[in-house]
């Protein structure tokens, strides 16, 4: 330990913090960051399923919040408002620039996730309404109902495929490089289905070229359904053009040059086709500028409602997160104890394995607010619980269970490594209060009296059972003595109250 620091200028005792810490103790930090960040993907941040806020990690999977790393000096005693935000759930070590890679990550897996929904159901309405146009096509063009439900099923097996590869693709850029596919297919098919409708050997062909053309705006309204960009309803628009112009250049292309010279039917059916071309890419283009600007509105929206959705999950979670924090320590409360009580219950009622709890009070600790002022108190409660949070192993648990008494859950602890670990926290104490206020000082005459009880001693084990019995063998040190440990009953052993 470094010598006793003299007081600031405001008269407020602080610990000096070393002046460069080691190149072990710098990689601890870094590892120590990662594992943070991946525990706030587990929490859902980042998680495929969106975001969860309030998911707990498992009690001492993660740092003492309002701790210090082990090893380190210290540093002024700091207030518990500035050690709240620094836990907080959502909390970014890498600050706001973090925080935005966070969010954009998360609306790019819910970005994947609806289009994996969306790429199916489109799937499927295809799948049921291709038999339906080839019943129609079947019914008004019976010369080409062969190859039209050849185009229809080569559709059908392709929509097949997309149906099974959708839900495979995780990246969002080749789930829209599929979209992209499937419509150049559906343009594709439409035109093929035109051309095919455009046999010398069909009777009214102008007819059967509108059944063909009006799928392309059928095709161009179900774009509504997926999630896409305006870039992308302008790169499938483009596509379905270029496919009608196609068609119509293989369809007009005969009956022109077939057509004999001042033949009237040829040339009114030619006129026919090509008013009929025109009107239909006019209601083309028209339907796919609703939709470009409709799709415009719901991407707006889709954002729109993801950023309000994560403001509130971030709320919820902080709010949540507040709730277990105590205000004055920064660290583990009362609500939070119990939580951890009951899950540390469950795992020994599974594997059979206890664990032990620490109850300590401050002794002395009225002269400290009496004399000093309840500031000087708050002070001595952060130093505290630091000093238990660094002594404690990283599975442990610190928590101020109210006023001056603070609780320590030590999984797979026996009672006398319970009573080994009092110990050090009465010695790590201890020291930290004389650094931090040198004799003849209020706050250097307080003390611990730690009381010991473990999963095996209660005959029913249960949170409120476990926090009772330390109770008890906390007030049996209380009686025998400031600064002492009992870990049994009084009744069944009068020598357990050991004088420290």
């Amino acid at each position: 330990m470094a010598n006793a620091p003299t007081p600031d200028a405001a008269g407020r005792p602080h610990i000096a913090a070393p002046a460069e810490a080691p190149a072990s103790d710098q990689a601890a930090a870094a590892a120590t960051a990662r594992a943070r960040r991946h525990r706030w993907r587990r929490a859902g941040l980042l998680g495929g399923s969106g975001l969860r806020p309030g998911a707990q990690a498992q009690p001492g999977a993660q740092a003492q919040p309002g701790a210090q790393a082990a090893g380190e000096g210290g540093g002024e005693i700091e207030g518990g408002s500035s050690r709240l935000e620094e836990f907080f759930a959502f909390s970014f070590p890498g600050g706001p620039r973090e925080e935005a890679r966070a969010r954009e990550a998360a609306y790019h897996e819910e970005l994947v996730h609806m289009f994996q929904q969306r790429v199916r159901m489109l799937t499927s309405i295809t799948l049921l309404a291709l038999p339906v146009f080839v019943l129609v096509h079947a019914l008004f063009s019976p010369a080409t109902r062969h190859s039209v439900g050849l185009t229809h099923l080569a559709l059908l097996l392709a929509c097949l495929c997309v149906r099974a590869v959708a839900p495979r693709l995780s990246r969002l850029q080749s789930l829209r490089g599929l979209v992209l596919g499937v419509y150049a297919l559906y343009f594709a098919g439409a035109a093929l289905v035109c051309i095919q409708l455009s046999d010398p050997g069909t009777q009214a062909p102008v007819a059967n070229q509108f059944i063909g053309l009006s799928s392309f705006v059928q095709i161009a309204l179900s774009v509504l359904v997926l999630p896409v960009s305006i870039g992308e309803v302008a790169a499938i628009v483009l596509c379905g053009v270029a496919s009608m112009g196609f068609a119509a250049r293989q369809v007009l292309q005969p009956v022109l040059q077939q057509m004999p010279a001042h033949a009237a039917g040829p040339l009114l059916e030619a006129d026919a086709l090509q008013q009929l071309y025109l009107s239909h890419l006019f209601s083309f283009v028209f339907a796919s500028l609703i939709v470009s600007c409709l799709a415009h509105l719901n991407e707006a929206q889709r954002r729109s409602a993801f950023e309000a959705a994560w403001e509130l999950r971030m709320s919820a979670a902080q709010l949540e997160k507040l709730s277990t924090l105590d205000p004055v320590t920064g660290g583990w409360n009362r609500r939070r104890l119990e939580e951890v009580l009951r899950e540390e219950l469950a795992r020994a009622d599974r594997f059979e394995r206890h664990f032990a709890v620490l109850m300590f009070d401050l002794d002395n600790f009225k002269v400290v607010n009496d004399t000093r002022g309840h500031a000087a108190g708050d002070d001595v409660l952060r130093l505290v619980y630091q000093a238990a949070s660094v002594t404690v192993r990283q599975i442990d648990t610190v928590a101020r269970f109210g006023g001056d008494e603070f609780v320590v859950v030590l999984p797979e602890t026996s009672r006398e490594a319970a009573v080994g670990m009092a110990t050090r926290l009465q010695d790590e104490v201890r020291e930290r209060l004389l650094q931090a206020w040198p004799p003849p000082s209020a706050q250097s005459k307080v003390t611990l009296s730690v009381g010991v009880f473990t999963s095996r001693d209660a005959a029913h084990p249960t949170a409120s059972a476990l926090l009772a019995g330390a109770d008890e063998r906390l007030y049996d040190a209380k009686r025998a003595g400031k600064n002492r440990i009992s870990s049994l009953s009084t009744a069944a052993d009068p020598s357990s109250n050991k004088p420290r």
